[in-house]
């Protein structure tokens, strides 16, 4: 069910030439900051009118998890049931909180849970992330791609259709044109922090 996006975001990074970028400190570091832009939609805005900010936003929470993969060579289809994936990842979060599962819980817990990968990370070398990635409990990459999956089954949302639309978006926005100029990634990331910074 995921291999072909696995395979969309393979390409589209390739594509780009971003491999240079995507160290595993990097990438868990956009994950960090895709699941606080989730966070703020869901703390600062009405979520039945931003609904189509939080569908762009998890969204990007599940392209930063598939990067992560990537880096790590980890197979996450062998922690999914694909018989019904979303009810499968629900019933899992269920047995580690006793709360009811609302989507307001799930994004706090997909926070919790980035916090903890960068917390993992934050003082080892980025050259030996790789290998102290093998030492610590692979629950740790493996939670918050259930967790994603659980908000989408609350939230009525198909799992693969916010992946797909998140990911042309994205495509559409860095286009192969630019894409590998870093010069005008970076102008990018700059506008961006601008407008986060007139925000707050």
């Amino acid at each position: 069910m995921f291999k072909s996006f696995e395979l969309d975001v393979n390409n589209f990074i390739e594509e780009r030439r971003w491999d240079k970028f995507h160290s595993l400190k990097n990438v868990i570091s956009g994950h960090v900051c895709e699941v606080a832009e989730l966070l703020e939609v869901f703390t600062l805005f009405d979520i039945d009118k931003e609904f189509d900010e939080v569908k762009k936003e998890i969204g990007d929470v599940f392209i930063t998890l598939f990067c992560i993969y990537r880096v790590l060579n980890l197979d996450i289809h062998q922690y999914v049931d694909y018989e019904n994936p979303e009810k499968t990842a629900f019933d899992y979060i269920q047995t580690i909180t006793n709360k009811k599962l609302t989507p307001e819980l799930l994004v706090s817990l997909q926070s919790v849970k980035a916090g903890f990968m960068q917390e993992s990370f934050l003082w080892i070398e980025d050259k030996e992330s790789k290998n102290y990635a093998q030492e610590i409990p692979i629950e740790l990459f493996t939670t918050p791609f259930l967790i994603a999956l659980a908000l989408c089954y609350s939230l009525n949302l198909s799992a693969i259709e916010v992946m797909s639309q998140k990911l042309a978006y994205t495509a559409k926005k860095y286009s192969l044109d630019f894409a590998c100029d870093d010069s005008i990634l970076q102008s990018m990331n700059k506008t961006k922090a601008l407008k986060r910074g007139k925000q707050c």
